[in-house]
């Protein structure tokens, strides 16, 4: 199984998990405003960083680290990074290529959301199990492909990007809630592989769906904030379930939502001046936030404030 919440996180005192904040904060300030300011910053990074989250995942989820994993801690994190970052650079030039320059982050959050799709609701399948170190490069390109042809049949619908970003941030959301908060629950409850799959899929897609369309027409946001929100829930899975250790269901998911609520209010609250506020607090609780958490527990192994590399 493709396990975005390994056993060493399962079993991380939470010592360790509160010292990791001392890594993961920085970072995320770093990622958030290190470029100047936060305009200048997610003009800067928004694109690269978008497009480095799949490739994150495969590193982290598929192989378990690797190439990192064969060097000693530290040198790990600082070569996984190192590929990561290039191959978010090759990926985003690659994205300018295909799409205009405005429209590659759309692209990117689309193949970040397929290959999460791919890698925990579907639990790797059809991949998983069928080799090393390709079936993680496999899923990567698939991806690109599935997430592409999202794009552009939603562009040649007439479907805005505001539209297309904020239903794949409300999807994203519950990948990450239903199979990392929750670990599976209630999808794995089902005995029956195939089943489970069917279920797992079009529960994830149904809860994005609906969730998206009641917080446009009945709440009455707009694309921007439910985008936002959804960026923030995304966040705050990782916090609560990857960065500190596994609780109960009902405590998990009491925590995300508090943490979703303070992370938007808060966030909105530091850039409350700017012109579109919401698409600053996606980019920062998704991608400067997301990955900081991500790239502490699951490539840096929690590297140097706790764990060791395999």
């Amino acid at each position: 199984m493709v396990d975005a919440t390994s056993a060493e996180t399962a079993t991380t005192p939470t010592a360790v998990s509160v010292a990791g904040l001392l890594v993961v904060v920085p970072a995320f300030v770093l990622l958030a405003f290190g470029f100047g300011g936060p305009e200048q910053t997610v003009d800067a990074l928004g694109a690269v960083t978008t497009y480095a989250l799949p490739a994150i995942a495969m590193i982290a989820f598929w192989w378990q680290d690797w190439p990192g994993s064969r060097l000693r801690p530290g040198w790990s994190g600082l070569t996984d990074t190192a590929i990561i970052l290039i191959v978010g650079l090759g990926l985003a030039w690659i994205g300018d290529m295909v799409v205009a320059a405005d429209d590659t982050v759309p692209l990117g959050i689309a193949v970040f959301v397929v290959i999460l799709q791919l890698t925990l609701v579907s639990d790797g399948w059809p991949l998983q199990g069928r080799g090393v170190h390709w079936p993680g490069l496999v899923a990567l390109v698939a991806s690109w492909i599935v997430g592409a042809g999202l794009y552009l049949v939603a562009t040649a619908a007439g479907m805005g990007h505001g539209f297309f970003s904020s239903l794949l941030a409300a999807i994203g959301m519950w990948q990450t809630v239903f199979f990392v908060a929750l670990r599976g629950w209630p999808f794995s409850k089902i005995s029956r592989f195939r089943l489970r799959l069917a279920a797992s899929n079009l529960g994830v897609i149904a809860a994005g769906l609906l969730t998206h369309v009641v917080l446009l027409d009945v709440v009455g946001w707009d694309y921007g904030r439910v985008g936002a929100v959804g960026s923030c829930g995304i966040a705050a899975v990782l916090v609560v379930a990857m960065l500190f250790e596994p609780m109960g269901k009902v405590l998990t998911v009491t925590t995300v939502v508090i943490g979703t609520i303070v992370l938007y209010l808060g966030l909105s609250t530091v850039v409350n001046q700017l012109t579109e506020p919401d698409h600053w607090v996606a980019y920062a609780a998704a991608n400067a936030l997301g990955i900081a958490v991500i790239m502490h527990v699951a490539v840096w192994r929690r590297w140097p404030v706790g764990g060791k590399k395999k």
